[in-house]
C-alpha cells in the first residue's frame, strides 16, 4: 500500500513538472481568446517567403469564406494572404498582425469589420476565476492543442496554395429578405474593441500600411447599425470603407445560391462574385503591382495551378 502511494506521489509530481515545462514554451506572448487558432495561423503564415505578400485580409470566418487570393492573383497578379480564424477577437487580429510583421510589410490590410461587435477581450477575461486561477499557473491545459501540433503536424494540405481561404460549396439559401434597413442609430462598440481598434490602426501606420475597412456580404452578422458604428470609426480616423451590404445585389449575390448556411457566410459561388468585385476596385484604385511572371515568384504561379486543379474537380 505505501508502495502505491509512493509511485502515484512520483507520477504526480512527474506530470506536474513535464506540465510547468511545457507550459512554457506553449503559451503565447500576448493575450488573445482563440489561443489554438491565432497560433495555428502564425505558424502557418511563417511558411510565406519574407516581403511577398502585398495584400492581408483579416478577420473572422465571414473572410475566409468570401477573399480568393489564388482569384485575385490568375487576374491580376495580386499577391495576398487571409489571416482569418474562426469568431476572431480584436485582441486575436492585434496578435495576428503583429506577429505578420516580422517577415511582411503589406501595403494594404482589409479588416472584416464583424469583430467591432464581438466580445473584444482576451480568455482570461472570462467570468470563471477558478479556472483561470488554474489556466494562468498551468497553461499547459489552456494551450493543449498547441502541444498536439508540437508533435504533430495538423495542418491541412490546401493552405499553403490557398492562402487561407477556405473553398466550400454547400447551399442552405437565405430567405429573411431585407437586412439593411436605414436607420440613423449605431450599434454600440465595446470600450476593449475601441481600445484594439486603435492599437492595430496605430500599428500599421507604424509600419506604413493602409488599412481598409470591409464589411463582407452577410444578412446574419450586419446590419444599418453596425454600418453607421463603421463608417464613424472610418471618419475618426480617415480610413477607407467598402460596405458590400449595401452593393449586394451590384456584386450579383443570389441568396438562394451564395450561402452556404443561410445567410451567415458565403460559399465558393457567393466567394467568387465579391472576390471578382473588389479585385476591379483593387486594380483601380491601390495601384498594386502584378506578380506573375516575375522572378521569384513562381511559387504562386504553381499554386495558382493547383489551385484551378483543385476547382475545376468539384
Amino acid at each position: 500500500m505505501g508502495k502505491k502511494i509512493v509511485n502515484s506521489i512520483i507520477f504526480l509530481a512527474g506530470l506536474a513538472a513535464i506540465l510547468v515545462l511545457t507550459s512554457h514554451f506553449l503559451k503565447p506572448n500576448d493575450d488573445v481568446y482563440n489561443t489554438n487558432g491565432v497560433m495555428a495561423k502564425k505558424e502557418e503564415f511563417q511558411k510565406e517567403t519574407n516581403d511577398t505578400i502585398d495584400v492581408i485580409f483579416i478577420g473572422d470566418s465571414e473572410v475566409y469564406s468570401a477573399y480568393n487570393p489564388m482569384q485575385l492573383y490568375g487576374n491580376y497578379g495580386f499577391t495576398s494572404y487571409v489571416l482569418a480564424t474562426s469568431a476572431q477577437r480584436l485582441c486575436d487580429t492585434y496578435s495576428i498582425l503583429k506577429s505578420m510583421y516580422k517577415t511582411q510589410t503589406p501595403e494594404y490590410i482589409f479588416i472584416e469589420t464583424n469583430c467591432f461587435f464581438r466580445f473584444g477581450g482576451s480568455v482570461d477575461d472570462t467570468k470563471d476565476r477558478f479556472m483561470n486561477f488554474v489556466l494562468n499557473r498551468i497553461p499547459a491545459m489552456k494551450y493543449h492543442t498547441r502541444l498536439k501540433n508540437f508533435f504533430f503536424d495538423e495542418k491541412t494540405k490546401d493552405h499553403e496554395y490557398m492562402k487561407g481561404f477556405v473553398l466550400r460549396n454547400n447551399v442552405e439559401p437565405y430567405t429573411g429578405g431585407e437586412w439593411m434597413q436605414y436607420t440613423n442609430e449605431a450599434e454600440p462598440v465595446d470600450e476593449c474593441n475601441v481600445e484594439y481598434i486603435n492599437k492595430i490602426v496605430t500599428l500599421a501606420k507604424e509600419h506604413n500600411t493602409k488599412i481598409i475597412f470591409v464589411s463582407t456580404p452577410s444578412p446574419e452578422c450586419h446590419s444599418y447599425k453596425k454600418h453607421n458604428a463603421v463608417v464613424n470609426f472610418a471618419n475618426d480616423y480617415g480610413i477607407d470603407y467598402y460596405d458590400f451590404n449595401l452593393v449586394a445585389d451590384k456584386i450579383g449575390i443570389d441568396w438562394s445560391k451564395d450561402t452556404r448556411d443561410g445567410g451567415n457566410h458565403l460559399n465558393f459561388k457567393g466567394a467568387i462574385k465579391v472576390t471578382d468585385y473588389l479585385g476591379k476596385i483593387m486594380k483601380s484604385e491601390l495601384n498594386l503591382k502584378d506578380h506573375r511572371n516575375e522572378n521569384g515568384y513562381e511559387k504562386w504561379q504553381n499554386y495558382y495551378e493547383k489551385y484551378l486543379k483543385k476547382i475545376n474537380e468539384k
